[in-house]
C-alpha cells in the first residue's frame, strides 16, 4: 500500500495531524499518512521542495485520498482539484477504482461543491 494522502487547506492542519494519529495509533507505520504540512520529513513537504511536484507524486502514487471538508476548506481550490487528480490518476492507470473519501468536520456534504457531494463507492 502506497498509504493515505490527506488533502486539507493549512488552516485545517490539527485535524490532519489528529488523524494522523488515530491512523498510526490503529495500523503503526504500515500505513503511512502523508500531508503536505505534516512537520515530519516523512510524510509532508520538505523545506524548499517544490511543493506541486511533491503533491503530483502524492497523487500518483496514493492509494487512498482523504479529502478534509471544513468551512474553510470548502471555499479553496485545492481540495477540489486533489481529489480530482487522484480519481483522474486512477482512471489514467486502470486503478479498480478511485478510492476518494470526503470527511466532514463542521461542515455537511450539501456545503461542497458538486464532484464532492457525491459519495465514494
Amino acid at each position: 500500500m502506497s498509504g493515505i494522502f490527506v488533502s486539507h487547506t493549512h488552516s485545517d492542519q490539527l485535524i490532519a495531524d489528529a488523524l494522523a494519529t488515530l491512523i498510526n495509533a490503529l495500523f503503526g507505520k504500515t500505513v503511512p499518512v502523508n500531508y503536505s504540512s505534516k512537520k515530519d520529513l516523512e510524510g509532508g513537504i520538505a523545506p524548499g521542495e517544490d511543493w506541486f511536484r511533491w503533491i503530483i507524486d502524492q497523487v500518483r502514487q496514493t492509494d487512498v485520498a482523504i479529502i478534509l471538508l471544513t468551512p474553510a476548506s470548502v471555499q479553496k481550490p485545492w481540495v477540489i482539484w486533489e481529489s480530482g487528480a487522484v480519481s483522474g490518476a486512477a482512471v489514467a492507470t486502470a486503478a479498480e477504482r478511485a478510492r476518494v473519501y470526503p470527511l466532514t468536520s463542521g461542515s455537511d456534504l450539501s456545503m461542497c461543491r458538486i464532484p464532492l457531494r457525491v459519495p465514494s463507492l
